[in-house]
């Protein structure tokens, strides 16, 4: 059986489709505290933010596969942890 390019482009679309419902079910958009107005999306390859978002529908289009999504206060709150635990 023969396949054309369009069913295989299909099928890998599908499967890919696929895993990323799985990778965001499973790495849901955090709701925003309090004091917090946006989200910050960080590349999991190299640790640098590289957008921030204040629309939770952007946020949730984000692929998470590569890039974590954190709350602005999160995120915050990681680089200050980093901060200090360089300093002592």
């Amino acid at each position: 059986m023969q396949y054309s390019t369009s069913d295989i482009n299909s099928a890998h679309h599908a499967d890919n489709a696929a895993e990323q419902a799985h990778i965001d079910a499973a790495n849901p958009t955090p709701d925003l505290e309090h004091n917090s107005g946006s989200w910050i999306v960080v590349c999991k390859e190299t640790g640098n933010p590289v957008a921030e978002l204040y629309r939770k529908s952007t946020v949730d289009r984000v692929n998470r596969k590569s890039y974590i999504v954190y709350t602005a206060l999160a995120w915050l709150v990681e680089c200050n942890r980093k901060i200090k635990a360089r300093r002592y």
